[in-house]
């Protein structure tokens, strides 16, 4: 400081100016001066040329200045002034939006500060510049634009991101890197992966490493306990980041509901394979049966056919129609197969006969419960009635529900009891469709009622069920639209699985 006032001791005014216009320009300074007793100001060349305006005809008050800020920014700019002046702050500096002579907006930074006050210590005098910084403004705006652009992208993106140093510390990492983890909130930078998440950094250390050796490593799903507890599975991508050698992008997909859905979908196929290993061996004997009476009935007819008696005609008619009638049986029992072994979880939900659905039930446990000595006791429901969804799914549902009234009442059936038969019917109740199973077993415990649909949960031996067949209908039923109850307070053991009835074409 003493050098520049030396400096500037030995200039003249004349130089003192010249220097300080020099300065001004250099600088693209505009220079105000507020004298805050009558509201005059003093504006520049410099200050007027921002804005478009003449020098020579721009009026020197407070007004031409207030004018022309926008609107939106006037009440932070007297705000800051306001500070200032009141000796809040040590200086006064505002960037705001002040118009144009030809009608655009101008971004302006404004600083100034008190330059005197009067013997009571009241601000007289408040002198300051303008810079013009549109440019610098406008550049931040498409900068912050970009920023929010970028962070959205990351945000939507279904993986957690995450730049490791060469240390596997976490330098930057997007959004959902810690949702994806389970982390606990807060920030995330500067930790070490291995504080972060132990698991997961001791299962990826040998993958990073190949990674850092310059190539990318993938995983579609990989088993990880996450930090908060859960249990999850990830899809992770590692590759080497190219800005700065060692250090490497690392991103985190949860595809646990992925991994779950396969899950119940195997389950869910297992199932239906077992249902028709269930009854594989009395369908077997259904299908065996009408083929033998087909073969002896064409051998009878080829019979007839060969001696040529007129008076045979009705034995041959006979022949025919028992063949008709028997074919027609085992094509029922096919087509039943054929409808429950379809994979039909691409299928669109569609109109389904409620006639076809017991026809079919009905066709395909028919042995089952006759070897068994179990009565079932179908009552066909109105043959125009249909409701809405998958016929295979529904199928799968229904004997599902058959099966286990089947085994309730099996014991009761073997001594000859009246309540050891099942009861399949089926009716019409406003905007749904219900299929009612009654069966004369015991009942379900009061105690098991609220877990019969859970998975994995059965009364019956080790390895008599999975426990898996309830869960698997409710949750298929539900993919129709429909759902399957327990009905509390029935005279029997009664199952409802209820379905939207099929409105339109």
């Amino acid at each position: 400081m003493d050098n520049v006032r030396l400096f500037l001791d030995n200039l003249s005014r004349e130089q003192l100016l010249d220097r300080l216009g020099l300065a001004l320009d250099g600088g693209d300074l505009g220079i105000w001066d507020w004298d805050l007793r009558d509201n005059s100001v003093q504006f520049d060349r410099r200050w007027c040329e921002m804005l478009g305006l003449d020098h020579a005809a721009t009026p020197m008050v407070i007004e031409t200045w207030s004018a022309r800020v926008h609107p939106d920014d006037m009440a932070r700019c007297s705000a800051d002034i306001e500070a200032h002046l009141s000796g809040q702050t040590a200086r006064y500096e505002n960037i705001h939006r002040m118009r144009h002579a030809n009608g655009e907006w101008v971004y302006i930074l404004d600083r100034g500060r008190v330059a005197e006050r009067d013997p009571t210590g009241r601000p007289v005098r408040f002198t300051g510049t303008h810079v013009d910084v549109t440019a610098t403004e406008r550049a931040r705006a498409l900068l912050q634009s970009q920023e929010r652009r970028l962070r959205h992208i990351l945000e939507e993106l279904p993986a957690g991101i995450a730049l490791l140093d060469a240390d596997d510390v976490v330098r930057a990492a997007s959004p959902r890197w810690a949702r994806e983890l389970g982390l606990p909130p807060g920030p995330v930078e500067g930790q070490a992966l291995a504080a972060q998440a132990p698991g997961l950094a001791a299962a990826l250390a040998p993958v990073l490493a190949r990674a850092r050796a310059g190539s990318a490593q993938i995983a579609e799903a990989e088993a990880f306990l996450r930090v908060d507890g859960g249990q999850a599975w990830l899809r992770w991508h590692v590759q080497p980041w190219s800005e700065v050698p060692g250090q490497l992008l690392l991103m985190v997909e949860d595809v646990t509901a992925a991994v779950e859905a396969r899950a119940v979908a195997q389950r869910e196929q297992e199932a239906r394979v077992a249902s028709l290993a269930l009854f594989a061996g009395g369908i077997a004997h259904e299908l065996n049966s009408p083929l033998q009476i087909i073969l002896a009935e064409a051998e009878l007819a080829e019979a007839v056919a060969d001696e040529g008696e007129p008076t045979d005609l009705a034995a041959l008619r006979r022949s025919i129609n028992v063949i008709r009638q028997t074919a027609a049986r085992a094509a029922a029992i096919t087509r039943a197969l054929r409808t429950l072994s379809r994979d039909a979880r691409a299928d669109p939900p569609g109109p389904v006969s409620a006639a076809r659905l017991v026809d079919d039930a009905a066709a395909l446990l028919n042995s089952r419960f006759a070897s068994g000595g179990v009565r079932l006791v179908v009552e066909p429901p109105d043959r125009e009635l249909q409701v809405r969804g998958r016929a295979a799914e529904l199928l799968h549902v229904l004997l599902n529900l058959l099966h286990n009234g089947y085994d309730a009442v099996r014991e009761a059936a073997a001594a000859d009891s009246p309540r050891g038969q099942v009861r399949l019917r089926c009716s019409a109740e406003g905007g749904e469709v219900v299929f009612w199973v009654e069966d004369g077993g015991d009942g379900v415990a009061l105690a098991h009622r609220a877990r019969i649909f859970d998975p994995f949960f059965t009364t019956k031996p080790v390895g008599a069920g999975t426990g898996l067949g309830l869960a698997i209908a409710q949750r298929l039923a539900a993919r129709d639209g429909g759902s399957v109850q327990l009905v509390e307070g029935a005279a029997q053991t009664t199952f409802a699985l209820r379905l939207p009835v099929h409105r339109g074409p």
